[in-house]
């Protein structure tokens, strides 16, 4: 079964709206240095970013002379990490992977997990398996930093219906968002308008089982 994650044409419509001008390059700048500091680490530490989506993270780290390996399964995404890599003269390792398969043992001092990117598995042992893969991916003592809303904000915050244009585009977006009774899974129903086209987009997140 095709997981919605799995289909690129997702990624590559809705890219402006989840990766456009709200989160810009001094926002990304804020939060890296908030990183810096709380990590203790030191430029040339080896930092692994999974997934890295369009590299905003990872640039920003690179061009603070860390050693960077970002990781997407998005081929798209990838593109747009290395030409915004290429822009601000970085080097930064770019491998299309899915978070579930990529493993390098003790090779990465810090792993970063950002933009709410981990808990999306129908079967939570998909989720240990990401974590298993970065523990060992890290150096003993290593640092792992995941950025998470817990369920019950969300919910206390979600918005169940929304209408966004990407200005000078023609570009429109509605989103319509519903948790299941006890949060144990929300619906998701993405509609894209591109002048005459048409895109639809839609997702079940939630559990299948408890880890074990």
């Amino acid at each position: 079964m095709t997981e919605w994650f799995e289909d690129e044409s997702f990624w590559d419509t809705l890219a402006p709206f989840l990766f456009g001008v709200v989160r810009d390059d001094a926002r990304t700048e804020v939060e890296v240095d908030g990183l810096v500091g709380l990590l203790g680490v030191a430029p040339g530490a080896r930092m692994l970013d999974l997934p890295c989506g369009t590299g905003r993270h990872a640039v920003a780290w690179a061009a603070r002379g860390f050693r960077v390996t970002g990781a997407d399964r998005s081929a798209a995404y990838l593109a747009l990490a290395r030409e915004r890599a290429e822009a601000r003269g970085v080097a930064v390792e770019l491998v299309r992977s899915d978070m579930r398969e990529l493993v390098r043992p003790e090779s990465f001092e810090v792993a970063l997990n950002l933009f709410t990117s981990l808990g999306y598995f129908r079967d939570a042992a998909d989720d240990v398996r990401v974590l298993r893969n970065i523990h060992t991916s890290l150096v003993p003592g290593g640092k792992l930093v995941v950025e998470m809303a817990g369920k019950e904000l969300a919910a206390r915050n979600l918005t169940p219906r929304s209408w966004d244009e990407l200005p000078g585009t023609g570009q429109f977006l509605l989103q319509e968002h519903a948790f299941q009774p006890g949060l144990a899974a929300i619906e998701n129903r993405w509609i894209w308008i591109g002048g005459a086209e048409r895109r639809e987009f839609g997702s079940r997140c939630g559990r299948t089982r408890a880890p074990s």
